[in-house]
Order: structure tokens, then sequence, then C-alpha cells
């Protein structure tokens, strides 16, 4: 019996030896093939990411943001996959030891015999899946939220004020509706960020008219589990001239198609794609518009729409 707990310890202790030393860690092209902290980026993801993430990005902050942005969504995939490691395959492998300890003992004594060895085996054996999903759940990342909790006025506000903080020679002052109440759970609060900022950011950049001109409406209303976001803004006669509303409506049927590359050509650095894949992807909307067309008076107007089941605080 004592050799046999001896080769059971030696198996946790390989066990324990091989998590430190080959799973936890960060896996390279060149070493720490099983490192389950993997950061290698296939071609195609760093393509894929380059489209969704940086394409349309010209300011250095906002690419340091997108950087910490796409490392940490890897390192929440990482995480999920050594939780499942440690909930499923490092208990089975365990489980199977332990479960081997028990049959090897019975060969040799009666349960009678040693009742309290094989109440501890079955101890061990029970509190195994309890101890390991305690365990995994160290691998999570621990943050707290910038807001508890935020609405559609604070959104709003927020974004302004931070447009006018990136383009100080440019200030803007939208005139704002908001129909509905509704009180959105802050850990959303970053992509609602992303969503009107890069909405506005773009009125900014591609109107064609100078800040004081563009005659900026946000328009927000919450109905029937619905919202839809209005933004309206006076176009250039260069511009207007070109179509945009065309053009935007060209790309978002080549990137249904997924022909990236002309979608991206089409879209000439609006933040469209990335908008879409906020609301899709980021806020894992099933239900999702982004539309383009120009009010009675000719202001280009963007609006999206999205259901907000899951979103309430």
């Amino acid at each position: 019996i004592q050799k046999l707990l001896a080769n059971f310890s030696r198996e946790v202790d390989d066990v324990a030896q091989k998590l430190n030393k080959e799973m936890i860690q960060v896996r390279t092209e060149k070493k720490n093939a099983t490192g389950l902290f993997d950061y290698i980026f296939t071609s195609e993801e760093l393509y894929r990411t380059f489209v969704t993430e940086f394409v349309h990005i010209t300011d250095f902050d906002q690419f340091l943001d997108s950087v910490f942005r796409v490392l940490w969504t890897h390192t929440e995939i990482n995480l999920e996959q050594i939780r499942k490691y440690m909930s499923e395959d490092l208990k089975d492998t365990l489980s199977a030891s332990i479960s081997n300890l028990d049959k090897e003992i019975r060969k040799i004594i009666a349960p009678p015999q040693a009742a309290e060895l094989f109440q501890n085996i079955a101890r061990c054996q029970t509190s195994l899946q309890y101890s390991l999903n305690s365990i995994a759940q160290w691998f999570t990342i621990s943050r707290s939220n910038l807001v508890s909790q935020f609405s559609l006025n604070d959104l709003i506000n927020i974004c302004i004020e931070s447009i006018n903080n990136i383009y100080p020679l440019k200030k803007v002052r939208p005139v704002t509706k908001f129909s509905g109440e509704v009180v959105i759970d802050g850990r959303f609060f970053t992509h609602f960020i992303d969503i009107v900022r890069t909405l506005l950011d773009n009125v900014l950049v591609h109107s064609g008219v100078p800040s004081e001109k563009i005659n900026i409406d946000i328009e927000t209303e919450v109905a029937d589990g619905r919202l839809s976001v209005r933004i309206k803004n006076s176009l250039g006669a260069e511009v207007r001239q070109l179509d945009p509303v065309a053009r935007l409506k060209e790309t978002q049927q080549f990137a249904q198609t997924s022909d990236i590359t002309k979608a991206i050509a089409r879209e000439g650095n609006s933040g469209l794609m990335k908008v879409k894949k906020i609301m899709a992807i980021d806020l894992q909307r099933k239900d999702s518009l982004l539309d383009f067309s120009y009010d009675e008076d000719g202001k280009f107007v963007v609006m999206l729409e999205m259901e907000m089941e899951g979103l309430y605080k």
C-alpha cells in the first residue's frame, strides 16, 4: 500500500510539474509548444485584425488603444482555454489516477479493513471537481468597470467632450434629443463609446465643411426593447457630389459578400466596418443595423439600431 501511495504521489507531482513547466507558459514559435498562453497570430488572423481594427487609424494613441484591446481579447481566449484545461483535461487525468489507486489498493486489502483510507480516497475523488473549478477561476481577468452603469445622455456627452479634446480646433456642440430612458451595464461602456466616437470622428473628418457649419444633430430612441441612434450632419458641396450614401451602401454589400479588399477601398476610412464589428462581435448583437440616408434638408444621416436584451443594468 505504501508503494501504491508513493506511486500516486509521484503521478500527482508529475502532473503539477507539467502544468507549471509546460502548460501555464507562453507559447512561441520556437519553444513551449504546449503553452496555453498563445499569442501567435496566423497571417489570416493578422490580416483580419488589420481590417477590423487598424486600417482606419491615423492617431498613435488610438493605435495603442487598439493594440491593447486586441491583446486583451486574445488573453480572454487564452484564459478560457486554461479554465477548460483545468476543468476537463486535468480533472480527467487526476481522476484516473485516484480511481487507479482505489482499484489497486482493493486488490490488496478489503475496504472494511482500511475504512478510513477508502473514505479519504472517495472524499478526494468527490472534492476534485470542485477544487479544480475553483482553481480555474483564478485564470480570469479581474478589472473594475470604468462606470457601473450609464445612460445614453451620459454616453453622448462623454463622446462629444472626447471628440472636442481630440480635435481642439474643431470643437462641436451637437443638438441632442433623447427619447426613452435606459440604464446600460457599465461592462459595455467602452464598446458604446467606441461606436459613438467613431461616428462623430467620421463627421468631423469627412463632412467637408468647417466644424462651426457642420450642424450635428444626435437623436436616440429606446422603444420595444430596441435602441436607435441617428446622427445627422451637413455636407460640403464636393462631398455631397460624391454621394457618400450610395458609396457606403455599396460598401455594405461588398462586406456582406466578404469581399474585404473592395469594401475597404470603397469605405473611404469611414469606420463603417469597425462599428458593424463592435455591434455584431463585441456586443454580440444578433439583430443590428447600420444604415445611411439623406434627410429632407439634405443632411447626411447615419442610423444604427440594435436589440437591447442583455445590455440593461
